[in-house]
């Protein structure tokens, strides 16, 4: 199991305040991340990664790991 956030969401009543109220970005942002890492490990057809990321893609993506 890769994206675990569900499960975090059950048991958010056991977490901090703070940490809760991150929930809802926490779960859109590793969304986003799910569907990027799925087509780019398994591929599509008409999809290219080093055509079809940008700079900006890579930015992204490396802004949420560090701050998950």
């Amino acid at each position: 199991m890769h994206d675990v956030i569900n499960i975090i969401l059950e048991d958010r009543e056991k977490l901090s305040e703070k940490i809760s109220n991150e929930l809802e970005k926490l779960r859109k942002d590793s969304k986003w991340l799910r569907s990027q890492r799925e087509i780019a490990f398994y591929g599509e057809i008409d999809f290219i990664p080093t055509k079809d990321y940008t700079i900006e893609d890579a930015i992204r993506q490396s802004l949420l790991q560090r701050n998950s």
